[in-house]
């Protein structure tokens, strides 16, 4: 290596676009990303979820909880959901 910074991802796929402003280190905004999900994967493991178990969905109205009945339902349109009201949800959830 020729001490060109650079020249460490030549032939990763990951090269950088341009030089990086002093001070960044590629590599650890790159640990940054967040990872790529298959999500053929995670269907497939939901379905073998409620195939072998009988369950439900649990909701909670937020987005994480959404993604995953939605998922869920893609997988398996009758799988039963169960929403907790506590009394302390927003009105416009009652409405």
């Amino acid at each position: 290596m020729s001490g060109d910074p650079d020249e460490r991802w030549q032939g990763t796929g990951r090269e950088p676009a341009g030089n990086l402003p002093p001070g960044l280190d590629r590599e650890q905004l790159l640990a940054l990303r967040r990872p790529v999900h298959d999500e053929e994967l995670i269907r497939s493991r939901i379905g073998e979820h409620v195939a072998a178990h009988d369950g439900y969905v649990a909701f909670s109205g937020g987005k994480d909880s959404l993604a995953v009945l939605h998922m869920a339902l893609a997988v398996e349109p009758n799988v039963p959901v169960a929403f907790f009201d506590s009394g302390l949800e927003f009105p416009d959830t009652y409405g």
